[in-house]
């Protein structure tokens, strides 16, 4: 086989991966959801020792006792997108001729995707409770640096790639959450508070399990050949039922906050409808790669019936620190490994009057931020108007334009 033949070879085995990261691509960064806030955005997410009202549902409930009376949420819309799959770097392989070892190493740890967002409406707070109702979906998808390799580089003669560690996952659903909270009777200053949510599932589709390799082999007889094994363990269903609980705990002095939630400590969502566990092999044996035909002969078995998944829970531990023009928060959990927001007005007034926290009013707040996971450091900032009664926040945060999110959240809170 000559040198033209061998990079035939490499460009028809590249073409066809590129055809099949295309596709995974499309499954999987279809729209995903964590809850957004405009406030917390702006706050780079360092949120749950101060959100109030129908926020606190979702970031601390015990706030929900320490919150204005009455609030209510008409509509939060919030979207985040984190891959490496759009650096500019990244971008300007596609109009690259010919590659060299540092174009390759710039996907040394793989592809990885999350297109995250939210939405909101109708959530209200009255005195101890709060009602939220909200649309969410969790999307993400990992392909290993091997398949990364193929998919870029093509096949190198002799060289095994693994087909390990692909995972694919794509949840979407809508949940109605209760919560109450309260202040110790014995402890004015602390605050206990929970959640119970129903959440209805409305499509699932995980990618668990993949295994396998393949390998080309060139020998001096000018003969290619194919070798390679695999096996692929998905699930999938069009509906389901399920419930998840939170708990938080805070604390309040004149001018500290100090707060305690896990959001998801307990959850469980049955997939009843259409639910199917499905597991896929293929084998390739001394396959001449000029008769090589890309419908693999896959061997496959289906099992079908309910299925349970969970939702990854979240720990976090929050303070603020409370000024009449100052207004500094801190937290640090899991997944977001640490987090730091400031707040101030543009004018001389404020509604944080300690130890009650309260939204600001009649002004325009500013807010920066920044949080740090994932090895990766974002920076937020934002911007509040109120217009009694009306509340409106916009946040974004970015690490660089392949990883950004932003809210736009609009609210009542009547005053005094």
């Amino acid at each position: 086989m000559s040198g033209n033949q061998r990079s035939d070879v490499r460009c028809q085995m590249s073409g066809v991966f590129c055809l099949l990261f295309s596709v995974f691509c499309l499954l999987f960064s279809v729209n995903a959801s964590a809850y957004f806030s405009g406030r917390a955005e702006g706050l780079g997410r360092s949120y749950s020792a101060i959100a109030t009202g129908f926020d606190a549902v979702f970031w601390n409930p015990a706030n929900i006792a320490i919150s204005p009376n009455f609030s209510f949420n008409i509509a939060t819309l919030g979207v985040e997108y984190n891959s490496n799959l759009t650096t500019s770097e990244y971008m300007k392989l596609y109009n690259k001729e010919h590659f060299n070892d540092n174009d390759k190493e710039m996907f040394a740890n793989g592809e990885k995707l999350n297109v995250m967002g939210s939405a909101q409406a109708f959530s209200f707070s009255f005195k101890n409770f709060a009602v939220a109702t909200y649309a969410y979906s969790n999307n993400k998808f990992n392909l290993p640096k091997d398949v990364t390799d193929l998919y870029f580089w093509g096949n190198e003669i002799d060289r095994t790639y693994s087909l390990e560690d692909i995972e694919g996952k794509s949840e979407t659903g809508l949940a109605v959450a209760l919560s109450f909270a309260r202040k110790l009777e014995r402890s004015g200053s602390f605050a206990i508070g929970g959640t119970i949510k129903y959440l209805h599932g409305i499509s699932y589709l995980d990618v668990y399990d993949s295994r396998g390799s393949l390998t080309t082999t060139f020998y001096s007889t000018e003969k290619t050949e194919i070798y390679g094994q695999g096996s692929l363990a998905s699930r999938l269903a069009q509906g389901g039922y399920g419930i998840a609980a939170d708990f938080g705990l805070i604390h309040l002095t004149e001018s500290y906050n100090f707060s305690v939630s896990v959001i998801n400590l307990f959850s469980a969502m049955t997939w009843h409808k259409n639910a199917t566990k499905i597991n896929a092999d293929f084998t390739l044996d001394s396959i001449d790669f000029e008769h090589f035909d890309w419908d693999l002969p896959w061997n496959e078995s289906t099992t079908e019936g309910p299925f349970v998944t969970h939702l990854d829970p979240i720990f976090r531990l929050g303070g603020a620190f409370k000024r009449k023009l100052l207004l500094i928060t801190s937290e640090v959990g899991y997944p977001q490994l640490f987090s730091i927001g400031i707040e101030f007005p543009s004018l001389t007034h404020i509604d944080f009057s300690p130890p009650e926290i309260k939204y600001p009013s009649h002004i325009v707040v500013f807010r920066g931020g920044m949080t740090f996971v994932d090895s990766r450091v974002w920076f937020g900032c934002g911007i509040g108007v109120g217009i009694k009664p009306i509340n409106i926040d916009i946040g974004i945060r970015m690490s660089s334009l392949s990883h950004i999110s932003g809210a736009l959240s609009i609210s009542v809170v009547p005053r005094d």
